[in-house]
């Protein structure tokens, strides 16, 4: 196992210094403009499987955070002419806030009832910032946002905006990979299997949730803030339920419950797109068909091992399983079904 972890460690510092030196040696801004939005993506994509993949819940209202931390930076920089180095924590926190108040009486939801819960959250928050026109200023959007500004050095390039993406993406890789291995986290991944049994051996299932939904909500603050100081404007199209279905899909292609996985995947939806651009009206359906034969062949992901989908199979399994010596019976039922010895002789 240490060997292991040896291992995927030293590929993820190869990775790292690739994704530094790869945009000083292509000097391609449209490149580069891709390369800062996969890094948006990566970061909502690594938050938001620390909730769907280590907590098994289903989150459909991620984007709402991600437009949070926007809508937050943005009237912070532009009516209190805050800096960047306040307004990216302050939104970040805001929509860390928002998850908190708003998992706790969830919680107790399962399944697609919980999904529907968040849905409906993030339907609610893109409704205010369609209809507050005195603060969001409706479907026009906030424009005229600063650039990202650090100690006098300010992001006015495609790769200055992708280094700072970068950044906020190894930061959110390695607070959730703590957060993983931490007794938090491992508690987590119990409540994925089942909870009740979790809660049984004195795991407060309510309160591991709360925090992985609040530091999910966290990072998918601090991403929207860059964004919004990034694309110098904010309106609510890229939060609404489409780019949740997007993330979802980004983390399943590159592998549930993984930490790499969800980067891949944002990595390649979001520049496959641009590859088959030169396709013309056929580059969606080629987009469809690749990512459908990508679910067929590895369900588990690119890089998923397959853990998580073979568990629910087997468990079911057991009962037909079981093997009886003979004339074992299994429950009370069972038993009091039986004719007694007595009963069979006719005494």
């Amino acid at each position: 196992m240490r060997r292991w972890r040896g291992r995927h460690i030293r590929t993820g510092w190869l990775v790292l210094a690739l994704a530094i030196v790869l945009p000083l040696l292509v000097q391609d801004p449209f490149l580069h403009r891709l390369l800062a939005v996969a890094a948006l993506e990566a970061v909502l994509t690594v938050s938001l499987n620390l909730v769907l993949g280590y907590g098994g819940l289903i989150s459909l209202g991620h984007a709402g955070f991600y437009g949070i931390g926007a809508y937050v930076a943005a009237l912070l920089a532009l009516h209190l002419d805050a800096p960047f180095v306040l307004t990216l924590p302050a939104a970040a926190l805001v929509a860390a806030a928002t998850g908190w108040l708003f998992a706790r009486p969830i919680l107790h939801l399962r399944g697609h009832y919980f999904a529907m819960a968040t849905l409906a959250l993030g339907e609610i928050l893109v409704l205010v910032a369609y209809n507050w026109d005195s603060v969001t200023r409706g479907p026009s959007g906030l424009p005229g946002i600063p650039r990202p500004e650090l100690f006098g050095w300010t992001a006015t390039t495609h790769r200055d905006n992708y280094y700072l993406a970068l950044a906020l993406l190894v930061l959110a890789v390695t607070v959730v990979r703590r957060f993983v291995d931490s007794p938090l986290g491992l508690s987590l991944i119990a409540t994925r299997g089942d909870d009740q049994a979790a809660a049984s051996v004195g795991t407060d299932v309510a309160r591991v949730r709360t925090i992985a939904f609040a530091l999910a909500a966290f990072f998918a603050g601090a991403a929207g803030a860059l964004y919004a100081h990034y694309i110098t404007f904010v309106s609510v199209e890229p939060f609404q339920l489409t780019h949740t279905i997007a993330l979802l899909a980004m983390v399943a292609v590159g592998g549930i419950a993984t930490i790499p996985g969800p980067i891949v995947g944002a990595l390649l939806l979001t520049l496959l797109p641009e590859l088959l651009r030169g396709l013309a009206d056929l580059r969606m359906v080629l987009y469809g068909v690749l990512l459908m034969l990508v679910i067929w062949l590895r369900p588990q992901g690119l890089l998923g091992s397959g853990a998580l989908l073979a568990r629910g199979p087997r468990r079911r399994a057991e009962p037909a399983a079981i093997h009886r010596p003979a004339g074992a019976v299994g429950s009370s039922e069972e038993r009091s079904a039986q004719p007694s010895p007595r009963e069979e002789t006719g005494a």
